[in-house]
This record gives C-alpha cells, structure tokens and sequence, in this order.
C-alpha cells in the first residue's frame, strides 16, 4: 500500500494526512497559515504553490499535527530559493 495521505487517513492512521496531492487543504489550516505566513508573504502561499512546494521540497507524507515540525520552514526556504532563482 503506498503511504499517501488518503490511504493513511482511509486506514485510520491519520484523522488528517498532508502530501502533494491535498497540500491546498493547508490554506483553510489556520495554525499553519500563521506559521507559514511569519516565514514568507502570505499573499504568495496558493494551492498551486504549496503542491510545486511539496513536490519539490516535502519528502514525506505528513499526519495531522507533525505538520508544523519542519514543513513551513522547509516551504520558506523553497520559496525563498525561487525567489532568488527569479531575481539572478
């Protein structure tokens, strides 16, 4: 069984799992938009953001609450990275 949020919440794992394919569910996640909002604008966090984010940064599929360990600001630095990609 691949370990996808939707096989880890369809198997009682995780009440809420997050991964590339249901990351914009995080911008109705108020706790997580605050934290990930201390760490970058929060006008540039969209739903396409955050899956090219995860896609590119996030490793792991993550359950209910392990998403504030290392996932806003692993999402900053991906950001943060683009940005300056974008600027040279």
């Amino acid at each position: 069984m691949p370990i996808t949020a939707s096989n880890l919440m369809k198997h009682d794992f995780y009440e809420q799992a997050y991964d590339e394919q249901n990351a914009h569910e995080l911008l109705v996640n108020t706790d997580f938009m605050r934290e990930l909002g201390a760490l970058m604008p929060q006008n540039d966090i969209t739903a396409s953001f955050l899956t090219d984010a995860w896609k590119e940064c996030v490793s792991y599929t993550y359950g209910d609450e392990m998403i504030f360990d290392e996932i806003p600001s692993d999402i900053a630095n991906y950001y943060h990275h683009t940005q300056n990609a974008v600027k040279a």
